[in-house]
């Protein structure tokens, strides 16, 4: 029979592993896309195949290449990322597919009940055409965010140094009006939360060569309001503040790969 004090040695032994574990989830991971050749630094969700990457410069500035990627339900659904771990304040971007054509638009949230209004500012996106497709089944969107790296947004260059908080959703209803960039957004119903983005390993010699492949910028939304400051920025690794989505069973909780 097993002592008292085999057992407890035994059973904290595997609670460090077990917190190990999860202490080691949602971490971005380096992956080249191989059909654009950038390098990212990619949070990947094994449950949902969602998945957000960020490529910097060797010299942080305020711009970043982006490359978002989720499956589509005979072509609905949508998918984003935000600035921080934070759904209410930071910068964040939704996508979609109108059929083969990729639309997105930047947004604020102010809540986390109503569709986040768009926005506008001294920020914009312009994608890259070899990295960006859309059918029923795949969405994939790589852009160059220039000017989105800005403390009053959530997230500052001089933060790119280190490991940050960043936050991503993903919902597969099909958006209202989805040839608009003010589409209405359902509820994130696949899964949302934070994930811990290594922005000191997304630095590439490279940024300036890959983001020579933008397009021209896409016009903000018709009716965009001006951005309001976000007061709070993202100060880096602090662990995750958790996540839900509207279904339990579809929450992506999985180790990133």
């Amino acid at each position: 029979m097993w002592s008292v004090s085999y057992i407890f040695m035994y059973t904290a032994f595997y609670a460090a592993l077990i917190s190990k574990c999860f202490c080691q989830k949602k971490v971005t991971a380096t992956f080249t896309d191989p059909r654009t050749g950038i390098t990212f630094e990619r949070f990947f969700g094994v449950k949902t195949s969602f998945s957000f990457g960020i490529a910097l410069p060797e010299t942080a500035n305020n711009s970043f290449i982006g490359q978002l990627s989720f499956p589509l339900n005979d072509g609905a659904g949508w998918g984003g990322w935000s600035l921080t771990d934070d759904m209410e304040g930071p910068l964040l971007m939704a996508a979609w597919a109108d059929g083969g054509k990729v639309v997105s638009s930047f947004r604020q949230a102010f809540n986390e009940d109503d569709n986040p209004p768009e926005v506008t500012g001294n920020f914009r996106a312009r994608p890259i055409a070899a990295g960006t497709s859309a059918n029923s089944s795949l969405f994939t969107y790589t852009f160059l965010c220039e000017g989105c790296l800005d403390d009053a947004l959530g997230l500052g260059a001089a933060a790119t140094s280190g490991t940050v908080k960043m936050g991503w959703a993903f919902g597969s209803e099909k958006v209202g009006n989805p040839a608009s960039p003010a589409a209405i957004l359902n509820f994130h119903n696949k899964g949302f939360g934070g994930f811990q983005a290594r922005l000191a390993q997304a630095k590439n010699g490279k940024f300036d060569e890959w983001a020579a492949m933008a397009g021209a910028p896409l016009a903000p939304a018709t009716n965009a309001s001006p951005i309001t400051s976000k007061k709070k920025k993202n100060k880096g690794n602090k662990g995750n503040k958790g996540e839900g989505s509207g279904n339990a069973s579809d929450d992506d909780s999985d180790d990133d790969d």
